[in-house]
Formats: structure tokens, sequence, C-alpha cells
């Protein structure tokens, strides 16, 4: 069952054929009355991307026991330099620029609005700073882009602040960024494009809601801050983007850390654990320990 237990009639089919069920847990809603107490207990294993999802589920009544935590990995391929030379012709960004990236889609939760907030803190205080928001909207969330357009011209940084669109080379534009922010005003499940800049060394400041926080580590491969401390975030993207040693020596420990912890084996590893233990009887119930990401992260 992928993305959770919306999917009721493929629940209730397994359960009349008896085959074992697993359930991937990519965010969470809470359970309806038939999900809790026909779907859920037929459910042998819930994989979920954090731990935060984990205690989501737990708080609304999975026993723990049956729950694996499994981050997917989300490794990049170096950006090719002279895709990156492209990319910084396209953009007018000059060799000297200092950049701080927001990547995502346009969408008021993910924050791209508290983003350019703190990036208006960031420019005052920088004059080689500039802002790249890489990503697009669609729908009712026009509207949201709009306003940010207009926040940018209003204050006439259109020069120092970029909106590179939905890019399909996105790992490119990670060898454009010094620092990524990621800005989520209410709680992320997990945040991949925080894996994806620290997979490339790109030093990282995120949002204090949800998943992100366990993945970095305040200090010392990153920096965590509330989404809603415009100055707080301000202060972090300077500090990084003033001190080159810092930021390169975070942005490391952020690569290794993501290669050794949330690389493909290591998640192929515990989403098997999962699947024999949802699979040890014919009516999928556990039998083994409950599984995690390794201790620390």
């Amino acid at each position: 069952l992928n993305s959770g237990l919306g999917q009721d009639e493929a629940a209730l089919a397994a359960f009349v054929l008896r085959i074992p069920q697993i359930a991937f847990l990519r965010g969470y809603s809470a359970m309806s009355r038939s999900q809790r107490y026909l779907f859920a207990p037929k459910i042998g294993r819930f994989v979920t991307v954090s731990r935060y999802i984990a205690e989501c589920a737990a708080r609304d009544g999975i026993d723990p026991a049956r729950i694996t935590v499994a981050t997917p990995p989300a490794m990049l391929d170096p950006a090719a330099a002279d895709a990156v030379a492209a990319a910084r012709a396209r953009h007018r960004l000059a060799p000297g620029d200092r950049v701080v990236g927001i990547f995502g889609r346009i969408t008021p939760w993910k924050g791209q609005r508290e983003f350019l907030h703190a990036a208006v803190l960031v420019l005052a205080e920088l004059p080689q700073a500039k802002a790249l928001i890489v990503g697009d909207a669609a729908g009712p969330d026009l509207a949201y882009q709009a306003e940010l357009e207009a926040f940018v011209r209003e204050r006439g940084l259109q020069d120092r602040v970029v909106f590179a669109g939905y890019r399909e080379d996105v790992h490119t534009y990670y060898g454009l960024v010094h620092v990524m922010a990621h800005c989520s005003v209410t709680p992320e499940p997990s945040g991949r494009v925080i894996f994806e800049a620290m997979s490339g060394g790109v030093a990282v400041v995120v949002s204090n809601l949800g998943g992100p926080k366990e993945f970095v580590e305040h200090g010392v491969d990153g920096f965590v801050v509330a989404p809603g401390d415009a100055q707080g975030l301000a202060n972090y993207i300077v500090m990084l983007l003033r001190d080159d040693g810092l930021r390169q020596s975070m942005g490391e420990r952020a690569r290794q850390k993501v290669a050794s912890r949330y690389g493909g084996e290591s998640y192929a590893r515990r989403v098997e654990e999962a699947y024999a233990a949802a699979t040890a009887s014919g009516d999928g119930a556990p039998r083994t320990r409950a599984v995690g990401n390794p201790p620390g992260d």
C-alpha cells in the first residue's frame, strides 16, 4: 500500500486473498474509523519516511512495534561544471556572488514567503549576496507566486532575487548555491530537497518542524531554525555565506552523513527487514523487532 491507508479497496482485496500487507507512510493523515478498526490491524508492517511520521502514526493508534523507519535515499550525481556555468550565465550570477537558495514547489506551506523575508535581511547585510528560488506554482498557488514576485518588485530587488522556475536539471542548481534554506511552515514528513543538497555538500539551514530536525545536527552539519524567525534564519545564512571554512566543513559533514546513513543500501536493508516482518506469517503479524534509522540521526 503506497502512501498510507487511503487504498481501502486494495487492503480489502489483500485481506480476502490472505496476502500479507505492508503500508508505506510518506506523510500522515489521521485514520478514519474504518481504517482504524478494519484495515490497520491487518497490515503486517508500516514503513515511515521519518521518526516524526512514525510518532504521528503511533499517536493515532498504530503499534510502534509494527513500524519501520526507513528514509528514502536522495543521492544526486555531481553537476557538470559546464552545466553549472551555463546556469550561472542564464541567471546572470557573477563569480563573486554568494547565493542562498530555496527549492521546491511554490506553495504557502513550503515557506517561500518566509524565505524572502529573511532574504531581504541577508541582501541588506551582504552586497554580494543573491537569492534563488527554484520551483514553480500551479492552480491556486499561482496567486501566491504573483504575491512573491510583487514583494520583490516593491523592494527593488529584481536584480538580486532570481525566480528560476521548474527545472528538470535541478541537480545543476544545487551547484549554484552556497547555502540552501528549507523553510516549511507546517511539519515536513522528511524533506527530500534537504538530502539532495546535503548529498552535494551544500550547507543547509532547515525548518525545525517535522522530519528535517532529525536529519540535521544543529551547528554540526547545518543549522535548525523556526521558519517564522526571519532574523534567526538570516543570521545563519549570513554566517555561512561569510565564513568559507565553516560553510565547507558543514557541507562536507552533511555529505558524509547522507552517504553513510541515508544511501540506497541502508534504505534497501531496512525495507527488506520490513517485508520479512510483514510476510513472516500468513496473517501478516509482525515477527521481528522494530527497525529504525541508525542511532543519532
